[in-house]
């Protein structure tokens, strides 16, 4: 699972927006960005690349507009997207989104370790799902969305064994306008980004809390994946 996020506003931040086809757009700073509050997303609407605010959790209650906590939907497993009655199913059809994040944090018990690039001009950049919703009664709307998670990584097997979040490979800028693409119906073509994979080398620091991070033992390098 991912449980938590935080966003900076500096250079790799800036650097992931120009990648992204967004140079004029700043992401909010978000320290600690945990479920049900509010993420930026990125997502194409009407064929242009936008920048928007979502409520980190996909199912919202459609007469308060406020997170549903009858199902945990901040994470969209990746084995329930091709599952027609899921919730995840017509999202993954027709509202991709890009969330740009600094890092994020994985929990086995507890043990949390924090996960972001070092020594690399771009922050990360994690594939999700998103959806928009309107109050009946005052027209108020709303966009809500979750992380893409996936099976888990053999070499993250002592730090989270059972799920990691989709991480899309910057580098591959076709491979991005092809997730963002509304057009895209087609999602055969993106099951191969629903393997675990490291697209990028990640630097994991062990830490005490969540929201804090702050380093209790020695950070490591994971390498990408061929």
């Amino acid at each position: 699972m991912c449980g938590r996020i935080n966003v900076n506003d500096d250079r790799f931040t800036q650097a992931l927006m120009r990648s992204l086809g967004l140079p004029d757009q700043r992401l909010p700073k978000a320290p600690d960005v945990a479920p049900a509050s509010t993420l930026a997303i990125v997502c194409d609407r009407e064929g242009e690349r936008r920048l928007a605010t979502a409520v980190w959790w996909l199912l919202l209650d459609p007469r308060t507009l406020k997170p549903n906590y009858r199902y945990a939907s901040f994470n969209s497993r990746s084995d329930k997207l091709h599952v027609p009655r899921s919730a995840s199913y017509q999202p993954f059809r027709s509202a991709r989104c890009v969330i740009p994040v600094s890092g994020f944090v994985e929990g086995l018990g507890d043990k949390k370790h924090y996960f972001h690039l070092e020594g690399v001009d771009a922050a990360l950049a994690l594939g999700g799902i998103y959806r928009e919703w309107v109050q009946p009664q005052t027209g108020e709307r709303r966009v809500s969305a979750s992380v893409i998670t996936l099976p888990g990584h053999p070499r993250l097997e002592a730090i989270h064994p059972k799920s990691m979040p989709l991480i899309l490979p910057l580098s591959q800028p076709d491979v991005i306008a092809c997730w963002l693409d509304v057009d895209n119906t087609d999602v055969q073509v993106l099951n191969t980004l629903l393997q675990p994979h490291l697209p990028q080398a990640l630097r994991v620091t062990p830490v005490d809390r969540p929201a804090t991070r702050r380093p209790v033992a020695e950070s490591f390098i994971l390498a990408a994946d061929a």
